[in-house]
Formats: C-alpha cells, sequence, structure tokens
C-alpha cells in the first residue's frame, strides 16, 4: 500500500487524459459479448443457483435509482478501485504480471462468496486485470464493470431473475446462432484491442516484477 501513488490510483479526472476513446470504446463494445459466454458456461458448468440467492437478487433489483446506484455504479467505482487500483497494483509490484492478474481475479471472484457470481466474477476480473496492466488506469475496468452490472441489472428487471438469454430468445437454433456470433466477435473485439494496446507503452512506472 505505502508503494502505491495516491493519485495514481484515485485521481480519475487525470487518468482519463491517458485515453483517445478507443481503448474505451472497444471495453464497451466487447462487455455485452463477454457476458453471453460467461452466462453460457455458467449454465453448463455450474448448477442452478439456489432459491435463496435468487430471492435475495429479487429483493435487490428493484425499479429505483437507489437500486441502480447500489448494482450498477457504486460496485464498478468502488471495486475496481479497490481490486485493480490498489489489490492488483500492490500485486504488480511483486509478483510477475500474469500471477498478479490471476490471483487478483481469483481473490475477486472470492469475495462475491457464492460460486454463481464468482465464477463469471473471476473471468471478467482476468480481462480487467489485464486491461490495468497494459493501461494502468483503473477507467477501462471501472466502464466494463458499469456496463456489465447495468445490462444485468435492467435484463433482470424486465425479463425477470431467473431469466437467461436461451428463455428470452426461446428458439435454442437462434440461441446457438447468436452465440456462436458473440464468440467470434468477442474473439474479434479482443484481437484488435491487443492491437491496439500494442501500439501504446505499457505506463508500468516504478514497476519490480517477479517471475
Amino acid at each position: 500500500m505505502k508503494r502505491i501513488q495516491k493519485n495514481h490510483v484515485f485521481n480519475l479526472k487525470e487518468e482519463s487524459r491517458k485515453f483517445d476513446g478507443k481503448v474505451l470504446f472497444l471495453t464497451v463494445l466487447i462487455t455485452p459479448f463477454l457476458g453471453n459466454l460467461i452466462e453460457y458456461l455458467g449454465e453448463i458448468l455450474l448448477p442452478p443457483a439456489p432459491e435463496s440467492l435468487t430471492s435475495l437478487f429479487a429483493d435487490w433489483v428493484q425499479p429505483t435509482f437507489v437500486s441502480f446506484v447500489s448494482m450498477a455504479v457504486a460496485p464498478a467505482i468502488l471495486e475496481e478501485l479497490l481490486f485493480r487500483g490498489v489489490i492488483l497494483e500492490g500485486m504488480l509490484q511483486e509478483y510477475s504480471p500474469r500471477k498478479a492478474i490471476i490471483w487478483s481475479a481469483v481473490l475477486f471472484g472470492v469475495v462475491h462468496l457464492n460460486p454463481w457470481q464468482a465464477f463469471g466474477a473471476i473471468i471478467i476480473g482476468l480481462l480487467i486485470g489485464w486491461l490495468y496492466y497494459k493501461t494502468r488506469s483503473v477507467l477501462p475496468g471501472i466502464l466494463l464493470h458499469f456496463v456489465n452490472n447495468s445490462l444485468a441489472f435492467f435484463l433482470m428487471l424486465h425479463f425477470g431473475i431467473e431469466a437467461n438469454t436461451s428463455d428470452i430468445i426461446g428458439n435454442p437454433l437462434v440461441y446457438y446462432l447468436l452465440l456462436a456470433v458473440s464468440v467470434v466477435i468477442f474473439v474479434g473485439i479482443l484481437w484488435y484491442l491487443v492491437q491496439v494496446l500494442k501500439q501504446k507503452p505499457n505506463p508500468a512506472l516504478g514497476e519490480v516484477a517477479h517471475p
């Protein structure tokens, strides 16, 4: 914690000057396709969520501004400042980038305290952690986190807590076709994002990475 520059972590106005907008645009663009893949993988790898968890979300998801802020806005800002701006930043100064990104993502998943949220949180944490390492800014993570939580909030609000994309679409053939398209688009955006970030210097000032 002592080795982390406070302004670097919490001065969002200063961080906003690091971007030309392309990275942030691609981050927003990739989020819904990532969400589709996480939902599908969760359905085939995890058992159905218990009623106690779905009831808890039903109590949280309400058509109010306070509910939206508590589920989409506040977590996006506060969790990113903590898990990427502080925890991952500290790990990057002590461990290799790969180890730091993986373990910070695992920790991000564990603190959700249930495997259904932890599964998606770990995958999202890996992508956000990589974005943080390449940009040294919490802004891409905040944006991805906010868009992901906002989409989930409005879908649950409109279609119900237990509804998933396959239920919403109805036709299995159409669903799997859209899923395949999502995979292709996700891979394409991710590849382009990698190319964009390759053209930018890694602002990892003061990093002491160990294998």
